[in-house]
């Protein structure tokens, strides 16, 4: 696991790699849009709980939603967010809210971006 210090540049990492779907599925086929809009739909819910409980200091509760946020992000090729909810995640587990809570501001447009992505596959 990283620590706070080799923290990486998330928004270097591509917003949506398809690389993991065609592995999965061969092609950007009906499944495999399928899964990306599962992932749209259960993903929003998981980055809103991970917002409420950093504001309300449940930071293991938060970290436990960055963890599923990031391994969603990841299975899907949305490396960018992955990388963020990594970040946050590492944070949280640290102890360290404050500065998780800052990154977490990045959440909804880094949610944004991957979203239309997909639209544009």
């Amino acid at each position: 696991m990283m620590k706070v210090g080799q923290m990486t540049s998330w928004n270097s990492e591509k917003i949506l790699d398809p690389g993991p779907l065609t592995e999965a599925f061969g092609s950007i086929d009906a499944d495999a849009r399928k899964t990306l809009e599962l992932f749209l739909t259960s993903t929003r819910p998981l980055l809103g709980a991970l917002q409420m409980k950093l504001l309300t200091g449940d930071l293991s509760g938060a970290a436990a939603a960055a963890h599923s946020a990031k391994g969603a992000a990841n299975v899907t090729g949305a490396f960018r967010l992955g990388s963020l909810c990594a970040e946050i995640c590492t944070l949280l587990r640290q102890g360290d809210g404050e500065r998780a809570q800052a990154l977490a501001i990045g959440l909804p447009d880094a949610f944004a971006e991957v979203q239309e992505a997909i639209r544009r596959l």
